[in-house]
C-alpha cells in the first residue's frame, strides 16, 4: 500500500488510514469477522469480554487489530485473560488487541479485563 503521492513518503511514527473498508448488510452471515463485547458493570468496575468469532473458514485474515475504548479516569486494565497479544494506550485511553492471524485452526478468541471505572456504554 502506499499513499495517494507515490512522490511524498508516508509520515512515520502516526497513525493514518491507508485502506477503508465498507461492506453494508443486514446479515451477519456476509461479514468475514463477528465481534461480540459484554460489559458487565460491578459495583466499583467493569468486566469486559471481548470474542471474536471467523464466519467464514476459508478465510486468513492477517495483522488483525481490535480496538477498545477505555472510560476516562479509569486507569490501565488489568487483563484477565487473552489469545494473541494486547497494548494499552493510556494516552488515547484505548486497549489494542492485536492477533497476528485468524484462521480456521484459532477460528475464535477472548479478551477478558477488567477497569476500575466505567458503565457499558464506555465501550461502543
Amino acid at each position: 500500500l502506499q499513499g495517494r503521492n507515490a512522490d511524498r513518503p508516508l509520515p512515520p511514527n502516526q497513525d493514518i488510514g491507508l485502506l477503508k473498508w465498507r461492506f453494508e448488510t443486514q446479515e451477519d452471515k456476509f461479514m468475514p469477522l463477528n465481534i461480540i463485547c459484554w460489559p458487565n458493570e460491578m459495583r466499583d468496575s467493569c468486566q469486559v469480554s471481548i470474542e471474536y468469532e471467523l464466519n467464514v473458514p476459508t478465510l486468513e485474515l492477517h495483522d488483525v487489530v481490535i480496538t477498545i475504548p477505555l472510560p476516562a479516569g479509569g486507569g490501565s486494565p488489568v487483563v484477565e485473560e487473552c489469545d494473541g497479544d494486547y497494548n494499552v494506550d493510556t494516552r488515547k485511553t484505548r486497549i489494542q488487541w492485536t492477533l497476528p492471524i485468524i484462521e480456521k485452526s484459532n477460528k475464535d478468541g477472548r479478551l477478558e479485563f477488567l477497569v476500575k471505572s466505567g458503565s457499558s456504554d464506555d465501550f461502543f
